[in-house]
């Protein structure tokens, strides 16, 4: 009688065991320190810095290349100093605040 209750507990068990899902899931993706994931902003302009800081993430980085030699295209001088972040339109505008909203054009020059 023991053997038997023995038996039907070993089956029991190796039925419970067999039954569960104990696979290995895959052991995540190593991602690179400061990895930059991309999420998706459907509200976001599709420019190259669509917003102060560039993303919802508040980065500060662009997934762009940078600029290939160190010089200056153009410089914008006002009364005002900018003491806020930028932001650039899909057409290129460059946004900022300067004594009120400012918008500048590839050149440098008001838009507006």
């Amino acid at each position: 009688m023991n053997k038997q209750k023995l038996f039907l507990w070993l089956v029991f068990l190796g039925l419970i065991s067999f039954s569960c899902d104990i696979t290995d899931s895959p052991p995540p993706e190593v991602k690179p320190p400061g990895y930059q994931e991309n999420i998706l902003w459907p509200s976001l302009s599709d420019s190259p810095w669509p917003m102060v800081h560039h993303d919802p993430q508040s980065t500060g980085r662009s997934n762009l290349g940078g600029p290939i030699t160190g010089s200056i295209k153009w410089e914008y001088t006002d009364q005002y100093e900018v003491n806020t972040g930028v932001a650039i339109s899909s057409d290129s505008i460059i946004y900022t605040v300067a004594g009120g909203l400012l918008a500048l054009d590839n050149n440098g020059e008001k838009n507006g």
